[in-house]
């Protein structure tokens, strides 16, 4: 006897049922219990039960293709956050995409069905890194009301507290872009990006007419290029000055200088 029509409204609203129950519910026989509901309000069961036949290579592709997913999610993580071990020990030119792979239990091959190439997978972890930091700079810096202790604050945050952190860091982002070409993978809208942050910070230190006569971006990349010489003044520690007195040199020349009295009170 020759099956009757179906309505495809009705088939394909069954399946994307019975496959988001399968796949979100925490037990399978839950997902079963609620389908027999369905089938039971259904006025026609012969109908029912096709429906259901069709639906099972649904839920099992809806289902395999989640345990891929978060099968790669799993193994792209594991790649991070080895590589940040082995950065933070080795440095970036100390570091093969071999060791990382080792560490993390694949192939150097399986490395690159997720990063482009090390210098790839090195900016995408720095990127995760870097925006936190500034995010937390940001979020500490707009607590602080005071012009100067303010600035005070993102200079020293700038110059020593993210180039010192997890040991140094910062330092492999420059061992990387002098090892590698500019085309392979680096990209500098990170740069950009948390200038723009930090530039507003700074910008809201100034008085007003201060403002009017310094560029807040231009300032900004300057104390991101100084940054980079003090992460390796950090890794030698060979500077007869100070990270603090220098930081006070640059508030003194942007908002003017204190009073030794008023001095003593912002130290």
């Amino acid at each position: 006897m020759p099956r009757a029509s179906r309505p495809a409204v009705e088939l394909s609203t069954c399946q994307c049922l019975y496959g988001l129950l399968v796949s979100l519910s925490e037990q399978q026989k839950q997902a079963d219990w609620q389908f027999h509901e369905l089938l039971c309000d259904s006025k026609n069961l012969t109908r029912c039960l096709w429906l259901l036949c069709d639906s099972l290579p649904l839920v099992a592709e809806i289902r395999g293709a989640s345990l891929v997913q978060v099968k790669k999610a799993e193994v792209r993580d594991a790649i991070l956050d080895n590589a940040f071990k082995l950065f933070k020990t080795n440095g970036y030119n100390g570091t093969t995409l071999s060791n990382i792979a080792d560490m993390s239990g694949i192939t150097s091959g399986n490395v690159y069905r997720y990063f482009d190439s090390k210098l790839d997978l090195f900016f995408q972890l720095f990127s995760i890194w870097f925006l936190a930091h500034i995010s937390r700079l940001k979020l500490k810096a707009k607590k602080i009301t005071d012009p100067r202790k303010r600035l005070n604050f993102v200079l020293l945050a700038l110059w020593k507290k993210i180039p010192t952190a997890d040991g140094g860091f910062n330092n492999c982002l420059i061992e990387a872009l002098s090892a590698s070409k500019i085309e392979k993978g680096y990209t500098r809208k990170l740069l950009v990006d948390t200038e723009h942050v930090i530039a507003d910070l700074v910008f809201q230190c100034l008085p007003v007419d201060r403002r009017r006569q310094v560029d807040a971006n231009v300032l900004t990349h300057l104390l991101f290029m100084a940054s980079d010489g003090f992460a390796m003044n950090a890794k030698f520690s060979s500077s007869p000055h100070s990270v603090e007195t220098t930081a006070t040199l640059v508030c003194d020349i942007l908002l003017g200088p204190l009073p030794t009295a008023a001095r003593a009170r912002h130290t």
